[in-house]
């Protein structure tokens, strides 16, 4: 299904001149005429985020409407940072997410954003910004909302999953796939404890270790990018994985079950930020401009299934991105849910240790 959604949004982009007969103008007419006054070396975006987290459609759309050449460089969390800090003048537009962002803003790695310079400012969600991790959205700009949930097959188990606990579960030994991101695994135990996900108690980070220690057997697969294609292969039966990843699976096997873990989400926004010494700024605000505009956004995350940011985008989007519940949960339990923040250096280094130690 999403294949053909892929190729009828490619053709609405590729056509919108057409589609526009009475004169308005296109994000691709805008793109175009901004890039028009670069000359051919600033003709140049490097791009440094997850593999297809910005789709390449996306990309090529706006490569072929303005000339400039998109350099794609895939990450994953484990260093993306230190990647950023050791490469200067290498990237012009960085996703990160929330707590990164925070430590990337510390660290002076971030140039504020020029909102004279991004007309499509106002397209964001109000209900997005003004977030911990950059108070006055400074450096940075909403770019998806992320919501890791549990899913598995019930046919392969006898017991049903209502929560993090479950999946302890003898019944899932070997048979799980989750997410390589040590905050985001750490966080599944100590909600099963009833912890916050930020806590910094020595003891209950004891705790937690415990928990996870417990978990290890039941774990076959730690991929950030795909572990739902262990759930297509029958290499695991369960995973705790992004929506998306989840709306992949079920492409290939439509029964799996969903589940909004009971004691509670977790959410996080990564956001679109530009490194202090951003070689091709010019290039960089055209490319934010236009993946703000709302059928581009609108666009994107009907291709990448990940939560919009963009209330322009509303207007746009597919009824079946709209109503997936594995993207776009009831707000209330939104509402409850809880955000990763940056840790003190101590703390910092008791989740580096459990993380070390579980992954042994």
């Amino acid at each position: 299904m999403k294949k053909w959604i892929a190729i009828l949004l490619a053709a609405v982009l590729a056509l919108s001149a057409a589609a526009f007969a009475d004169g308005a103008e296109t994000a691709e007419d805008r793109a175009e005429r901004a890039a028009a006054e670069l000359s051919d070396a600033e003709k140049v975006l490097n791009i440094f985020t997850w593999t297809y987290y910005i789709p390449d459609e996306v990309v090529e759309a706006f490569e072929q409407a303005t000339g400039i050449r998109v350099n794609y460089t895939p990450f994953i969390d484990t260093d993306m940072m230190a990647k950023v800090q050791s490469s200067p003048g290498q990237f012009d537009i960085v996703v990160a997410s929330d707590y990164v962002v925070a430590n990337m803003i510390e660290a002076g790695l971030l140039a504020p954003i020029d909102r004279s310079r991004v007309a499509n400012w106002e397209n964001i969600d109000p209900s997005y910004m003004g977030q911990y991790f950059d108070p006055e959205n400074a450096y940075s700009i909403p770019y998806t909302n992320t919501i890791p949930l549990i899913v598995y097959d019930p046919s392969m188990v006898d017991f049903e999953v209502k929560g993090y606990a479950d999946l302890w579960n003898e019944g899932f030994e070997g048979g799980l796939a989750v997410t390589n991101e040590p905050r985001g695994i750490i966080a599944v135990a100590e909600k099963k404890l009833g912890y916050s996900i930020n806590t910094a108690d020595p003891a209950e980070l004891e705790a937690v270790a415990a928990e996870l220690d417990a978990l290890k057997a039941n774990i076959v697969v730690f991929n950030d990018d795909t572990p739902h294609n262990a759930l297509i292969s029958g290499d695991a039966i369960g995973g705790y994985m992004y929506g998306s990843q989840i709306v992949a699976a079920m492409e290939v096997l439509p029964d799996l079950e969903v589940v909004y873990p009971e004691e509670g989400l977790c959410f996080g926004i990564d956001s679109l930020v530009m490194p202090v010494d951003a070689p091709h700024e010019k290039a960089a605000y055209i490319f934010l401009e236009y993946i703000l505009d709302g059928k581009v956004s609108a666009y994107a995350s009907d291709l990448i299934d990940y939560g919009n940011c963009n209330l322009d985008a509303v207007h746009y989007m597919t009824e079946e991105y709209r109503n997936d519940p594995t993207v776009n949960p009831p707000k209330d339990l939104l509402e409850t849910a809880e955000i990763v923040v940056p840790l003190d250096a101590q703390t910092q280094a008791l989740y580096d240790q459990i993380w070390i130690n579980f992954r042994k």
